[in-house]
């Protein structure tokens, strides 16, 4: 997820990406944008009004990924999820392009959209793993070979 503040509006993008195939470089996944018009201070979408302007957009998305870890991902389409406040309107689709830093686990990425963002930072952190975890084995724990006596159960040193 990245929420930042650019160009009068603040931008919640939401990436989810997967492989095309199991070890492939091609990435498959869904570009989710909500944004609303406002100052730096409206982190949070203010109250409608004559003027405001609040979407949730989602894109399917497709990109790649290479041994470096260098990303790109861009929308194929778009489709209006929810009109919170304003008019519709017709949005760019975004692409991303940028390096993966495993250490951080960050997308440091920019946009263009082809419209208002040129090479505009877009910085994306991890927030969950789509795959469900691993199950582990279960283990057989064998019990000790003996079990040591009332004298040797007792708590803290004697001597």
């Amino acid at each position: 997820m990245s929420h930042a503040y650019a160009l009068g509006q603040w931008y919640i993008f939401e990436l989810e990406v997967r492989r095309a195939a199991p070890w492939s470089d091609e990435l498959r996944g869904l570009i989710t944008s909500h944004f609303w018009n406002g100052g730096e201070a409206d982190q949070k979408p203010p109250v409608c009004s004559d003027d405001g302007l609040e979407l949730v957009v989602k894109m399917p998305a497709r990109g790649s990924i290479d041994a470096a870890g260098h990303v790109t991902m861009g929308g194929t389409s778009y489709s209006i999820d929810k009109r919170l406040c304003g008019r519709p309107l017709s949005y760019n689709l975004d692409h991303f392009e940028g390096q993966i830093d495993p250490q951080l686990q960050e997308f440091q990425s920019t946009n263009n959209d082809g419209g208002r963002f040129v090479n505009e930072p877009t910085v994306f952190r991890r927030v969950k793993c789509l795959d469900p975890p691993r199950k582990e084995l279960p283990a057989t724990v064998k019990p000790p070979a003996f079990e040591p006596g009332a004298a040797h159960r007792a708590v803290g040193c004697s001597r």
